[in-house]
């Protein structure tokens, strides 16, 4: 295998709960070549997931050095779900459990004394880095892989702000993850990724549900924290598959885990301080008594005895000190949880991702098109009662042909469908821009409309001008693809006879979840999304108009264009800076950091 010639295509799905990762090399052009990582330290089991969890030696005494995945075990103080924490600066959705922030803080959203959530993402993703680079090493031989680039694609929520998935990507490459000369690390969204893998097995006539052109395709990703729906119009099948997204998509964070927590707040209810006093390590994510609760979440409404409503199902390892009942046996540790009660763990989540699914519906419908198929996907997607559900909101519809499809290994669905991005450089041909960007603005002051808090005098002009007003450039619902480009006419002063250090110009740019636009950067709605920071050489502006300004001495005026755009690649922001007409500075985005 030659370097120059090949290249490892890595897929990595970072989940809330649970992370995966997928390969495969760039001369196996075939969908059945992507390999998932199936093998994990820790357990003998054979799974395409690894839990989403890291126990440090610092805070655990009888460990020699951080632990991580399925090594965590009950009794050690260990991080869970800290990928929520990536974005939790973000404006929650109608769609978010209110729940949410109920639980931070506590062992299943917490991070050690001095550690931020980036930091905890950063360790967890160093040792899924060298666990990866370790598997790819057997199976291609040191000596190949040392020599062959790797590409990899790591999923993001696609509800998530542009600062979140910046700081994934961030994190995944100081983790190692494209820390070698020619390896690259690209972002793709979960809801696309599960749409190649799941649609992928569709595109030939020959298969038994065959995909056609202008088919509307419903992909619903349903995740631990996260739920993303994305609808994509078919263009095209064959000779490869061409397809865009034909409306805002929307999700919130609820998930599987959120059935957890409705668990957890059933058992304080229900057992108040009996419960609470229960060690965190053993009520939280990974201990015995989770795990017996996640045994019964997957197979609730699967089997013969599923939907028996009399049915009582048992939990173990509920170590709690409480008079027994016929619901709780203090000698043997369990807890019985009827039909009624599980099922109302379930609702509320369900009954959110059903409203999500019917809003995206009807708004499809507005714009002209119609559902015809529904994808279901993400580790959520494997719950026989959620499918069920689905089923009936699928049938309840005027369409009666709707169909609802959900892959094989629905949980590996999402990490073979980034390593496919990859592979086949398959992307939608266009997207839909799910919220306002625009850049902080000094615009000329309007009498009787803007407040005079605002107002100043400009240096160079000796204009009137109102401060902190908003000019939105891209707009939410928009149609976006890699020829989008917005043009700001920028404008900067100096002094002239400054020493040779860079001009810099910094730029806020603010995003917004709403409809409307509003019109000054402190508006209810807007938000912060950071700064784009240029710096310009002394050559560069050499030529520049010069003047002398009372109290500041010789001043230049600096012109230049500031061009935002999508990268062709993951569709993320991206930003240069032109003087008359030719690239010039230094442009990068600086986040903001919440």
């Amino acid at each position: 295998m030659a370097s120059s010639l090949h290249k490892i295509i890595v897929g990595l799905d970072y989940g809330t709960t649970f992370s995966g990762v997928s390969y495969v090399t760039s001369n196996e052009h075939s969908f059945n070549k992507i390999e998932v990582i199936s093998q994990w330290p820790g357990t003998s089991d054979m799974t395409s997931k690894v839990p989403s969890r890291i126990a440090y030696a610092s805070e655990n005494r009888n460990l020699g050095a951080d632990t991580w995945g399925f090594a965590v075990t009950s009794s050690m103080e260990s991080c869970s779900w800290t990928k929520l924490l990536l974005d939790r600066g973000t404006a929650l959705t109608d769609f978010d459990d209110p729940a949410l922030k109920k639980i931070m803080g506590s062992g299943m959203l917490r991070l050690p004394a001095g550690k931020l959530a980036k930091d905890v993402c950063q360790d967890y993703l160093t040792n899924l880095y060298h666990y990866t680079a370790e598997t790819l090493s057997k199976k291609y031989s040191p000596e190949i892989y040392n020599i062959t680039p790797v590409e990899c694609w790591i999923t993001v929520p696609a509800i998530w702000s542009d600062a979140a998935k910046d700081a994934t990507r961030t994190a995944a490459i100081t983790a190692g993850f494209g820390s070698r000369p020619l390896d690259s690390v690209n972002i793709i969204t979960e809801p696309e990724a599960a749409a190649l893998a799941a649609l992928k097995p569709h595109l030939d006539l020959q298969s038994i549900d065959p995909v056609h052109p202008g088919e509307t395709v419903l992909v619903c990703d349903c995740g631990g924290g996260t739920v993303d729906i994305t609808t994509y119009q078919i263009m095209e099948c064959r000779p490869r598959l061409k397809f865009k997204e034909v409306c805002v998509g929307m999700g919130g964070k609820l998930g599987s885990t959120y059935i957890d927590r409705n668990f957890n707040q059933f058992m304080i209810d229900t057992y108040g301080d009996a419960y609470t006093q229960i060690a965190p390590k053993k009520r939280g994510p990974g201990s015995a008594m989770m795990r017996s609760f996640e045994t019964a979440k997957r197979t609730f409404g699967s089997g013969s005895h599923g939907r028996n409503e009399e049915r009582l199902i048992e939990i173990e390892h509920v170590n709690m000190r409480a008079p027994s009942t016929w619901r709780f046996d203090e000698d043997e540790a369990t807890l019985k949880i009827t039909y009624q009660d599980m099922k109302s763990f379930f609702d509320p989540v369900v009954d959110d991702i059903l409203r999500l699914i019917t809003t995206q519906a009807n708004h499809a419908c507005k714009l002209g098109c119609i559902i015809d198929r529904v994808i279901l996907v993400g580790g959520f997607g494997d719950s026989t009662y959620l499918m069920d559900r689905m089923k009936t909101w699928c049938t309840s519809q005027s369409r009666k042909e709707l169909k609802l499809t959900c892959p094989p290994q629905c949980q590996a669905a999402i990490v073979k469908g980034a390593a496919l991005r990859g592979l086949e450089c398959i992307q939608p041909a266009s997207r839909i821009a799910r919220r306002h960007y625009g850049h902080g603005i000094s615009l000329v002051f309007q009498e009787g409309i803007d407040p005079e808090a605002r107002a100043f005098i400009c240096d160079w002009t000796s204009n009137k001008y109102c401060s902190g007003r908003v000019e939105w450039g891209i707009k939410k619902g928009q149609n976006v693809d890699a020829d989008t480009e917005v043009e700001l006419a920028m404008y900067m002063t100096a002094h002239a006879d400054s020493p040779d250090e860079d001009l810099i110009s910094v730029c806020t740019i603010y995003c917004c979840d709403y409809d409307r636009q509003p019109r000054y950067d402190s508006d209810h709605g807007v938000q912060k999304l950071g700064t784009i920071v240029t710096k310009f050489s002394r050559a560069e502006c050499r030529d520049l108009p010069k003047r002398y300004v009372p109290g500041r001495g010789r001043v230049m005026n600096l012109d230049f264009v500031l061009k935002i755009g999508f990268s062709e690649q993951d569709g993320l922001l991206v930003f240069t800076s032109y003087i008359n007409g030719r690239q010039a500075g230094r442009t990068k985005v600086e986040f903001h950091d919440y």
